[in-house]
């Protein structure tokens, strides 16, 4: 049976998405934590010192979404939501179409960040506008 509206099979972060040439992904690293060492990213590395530099330690990693359903044309849409929970609306937004049946459409998103602090944050994934699900992942300092 068809489902009346379309399904996300998967959506993961990690660290790196391999696009084969016959177009297969490969994931690298699947994380829902990120450990970062305040000595490699400190402006002063002494240990009664260490700090988040000004400008937020840069991060980038991949959110990779499949998706299914009804034929149809769809947008997909990310957000990220900080530790605060706000929301913040950073990246372009995929155009994708299903054709239905055992056809499925796999979305990969680059996700640079600036992050300032530790705690949990989330990305937020809306299709055609409507929230559909939130993907967490914990930042670490130490």
């Amino acid at each position: 049976m068809q489902p009346e509206r379309p399904v996300l099979y998967a959506a993961l972060i990690c660290e790196r998405v391999l696009h084969e040439e016959d177009g297969v992904n490969t994931l690298f690293r699947v994380i829902d934590t990120i450990n970062i060492d305040l000595r490699d990213v400190s402006p002063d590395t002494s240990e009664q010192a260490l700090q988040v530099p000004e400008s937020g330690v840069p991060l980038q990693f991949f959110l990779y979404t499949k998706w299914g359903g009804p034929a149809g044309q769809y947008t997909e849409r990310v957000t990220l939501i900080d530790t605060n929970n706000q929301e913040h609306n950073p990246w372009p937004e995929a155009n994708f179409e299903l054709r239905g049946g055992h056809y499925f459409q796999q979305i990969r998103h680059v996700i640079p960040l600036q992050i300032q602090r530790a705690g949990r944050y989330a990305l937020r994934v809306y299709l055609n506008d409507h929230p559909f699900v939130e993907v967490p992942f914990q930042v670490n300092m130490d």
